[in-house]
């Protein structure tokens, strides 16, 4: 069986036992009927949220690899999201520089060199969703030094990576590290611009994202916001690393649980939260990546 067909083999065989395990922890028709008791305001502002980060997205893809086409970057942008959360382990990213390619005609090289510096802006913004949380902890100059410390992470960044870029292309070794180093460095934007508003667009998706879903997770279990902050991070972080399950069944649910227990909430509770914010990112996932095939892109 070729390796793609084994990998959908896998994902399928264990979004079934997920189901099964939620039916059988919780009883689907529970599920689904806690959704039909939310207020019509707080479903369309989560799915209006979660379209609008997914708008983001496809802005910072067309900003920071200078892409001529939107509905072509909007499609991508869909497609490729729907892969990275139902492949397992992270192999969804290996569709981006295929559909690059694909639509516009983007080199491999190029595109994952690009995305892998893209991840490190999205790892810097989860950690910035994380600062609220300190607020509280830290003594109002601490928490302060704690923000300008984030605010500088990411400039001073790019100042090391202007001077590697320096570095890697004065040295005359010819060896295959420095070569791969090198067309790395070369392939990353060296416009400030560019880089910055690809910054700003990290930062403003992650933070709807994270906003949405801690608003969905205190409308299905009652407790602060700031707890419910905290596990939707935790469950984001396991989907970024590069070690979820097939569509991060049960690794998202974990991270979420584990968070939530540091506050003492009720298992069972927090871990149906969990649940029902996970499934409405693979639905949501799903079904735009459908729409997305019937956006005209041009040939």
């Amino acid at each position: 069986m070729p390796a793609a067909r084994s990998r959908i083999f896998v994902a399928v065989a264990i979004a079934i036992l997920y189901l099964s395990a939620v039916h059988y922890l919780f009883d689907l028709e529970m599920i689904i009927s806690q959704w039909r008791e939310l207020p019509g305001a707080t479903i369309m502002i989560a799915v209006s949220g979660l379209l609008l980060s997914y708008l983001l997205r496809a802005w910072r893809y067309r900003n920071f690899f200078a892409l001529d086409h939107f509905p072509a970057t909007m499609r991508l942008t869909l497609i490729h999201n729907a892969l990275n959360h139902w492949l397992p382990a992270r192999t969804g990213e290996f569709s981006f520089p295929l559909l690059m390619k694909r639509y516009f005609g983007r080199s491999y090289a190029g595109s994952t060199h690009g995305l892998l510096w893209l991840r490190l802006m999205d790892l810097h913004a989860l950690a910035g969703t994380a600062l609220p949380l300190f607020h509280s902890l830290l003594d109002g100059w601490l928490f302060t030094l704690l923000l300008l410390a984030w605010l500088a992470s990411m400039p001073l960044s790019l100042w090391l990576l202007k001077h590697f870029r320096q570095r890697i292309n004065a040295s005359n070794s010819d060896g295959r590290m420095v070569q791969l180093l090198k067309t790395a460095a070369n392939e990353l934007t060296e416009s400030k611009r560019t880089f910055f508003i690809a910054w700003l667009l990290s930062a403003a998706n992650w933070g709807v994202k994270i906003g949405v879903l801690t608003l969905l997770v205190t409308a299905f279990v009652t407790t602060p916001a700031t707890t419910a902050l905290t596990a939707v991070i935790a469950g984001e972080l396991t989907s970024i690393l590069p070690f979820h399950s097939p569509g991060g069944l049960g690794t998202y649910e974990a991270g979420m649980a584990a968070a939530f227990s540091l506050f003492e909430i009720d298992f069972k509770s927090s871990l149906q939260a969990a649940v029902q914010a996970h499934l409405f990112l693979l639905n949501l996932a799903i079904i735009s990546a459908v729409c997305a095939l019937l956006i005209p892109i041009k040939r």
